[in-house]
């Protein structure tokens, strides 16, 4: 099987897991609270730093889609513009602090020993 159980033994690495995510989201809660219309009347792009709004304004769309990839082995494409360190690093705490989403076979034997 293919999923973390919380035990005795896994609990600390968990424990980290969980600290280290909300490290992220805290840091980010005003945009991941944001709604679209938000950028529009409060004036969120202005609470950009100027390196991201430099490139989100000289990247096309189509250069973002590695961004949503979660395959690890795809690497970032030659951009237009440089890509600020916050965001390389985003993504890298998105990647890292994700769960995999992978079928766990509930009927297994392996499963079923647990």
């Amino acid at each position: 099987a293919s999923f973390v159980t919380c035990n005795e033994k896994s609990h600390p690495a968990i424990h980290t897991w969980i600290q280290k995510l909300n490290v992220v989201i805290q840091e980010y809660r005003w945009i991941i609270d944001a709604y679209v219309s938000d950028f529009y009347t409060q004036n969120h792009w202005h609470k950009l730093p100027d390196s991201l709004q430099q490139f989100f304004d000289a990247v096309e769309p189509s250069d973002l889609a590695w961004m949503l990839s979660m395959n690890r082995s795809e690497q970032s494409p030659l951009c237009r513009s440089v890509i600020p360190l916050s965001l390389l690093a985003l993504h890298c705490c998105i990647q890292s602090l994700s769960i995999r989403r992978v079928m766990v076979d509930f009927d297994s034997s392996e499963t079923r020993s647990l």
